[in-house]
């Protein structure tokens, strides 16, 4: 089980499937599968900054104190996925 912090509803719920079988199931225009603890959905991102080493900062409408960062390996795609 993983905590999913990507729902406006809740912080955080324990789930009965992996973040692997979600993002099969989900809108991939519509969600991102940010690192392997988070996986976002873009209608509820506040900001991204530009972090340390290439990496990217995103927060979250809703989640303040939520810390979600972006590798510099995935920041390109992420940054593809954003303008679409």
């Amino acid at each position: 089980h993983r905590d999913l912090h990507s729902f406006p509803t809740r912080r955080s719920s324990d789930l009965p499937y992996t973040l692997d079988q979600l993002e099969k199931e989900m809108n991939p225009a519509s969600f991102f599968r940010a690192n392997r603890q988070h996986m976002i959905q873009v209608r509820h991102i506040k900001k991204v900054s530009n972090w340390f080493n290439y990496k990217l900062k995103v927060e979250m409408n809703g989640y303040p104190q939520e810390e979600i960062l972006i590798s510099r390996e995935k920041a390109a795609t992420f940054k593809k996925w954003l303008d679409k």
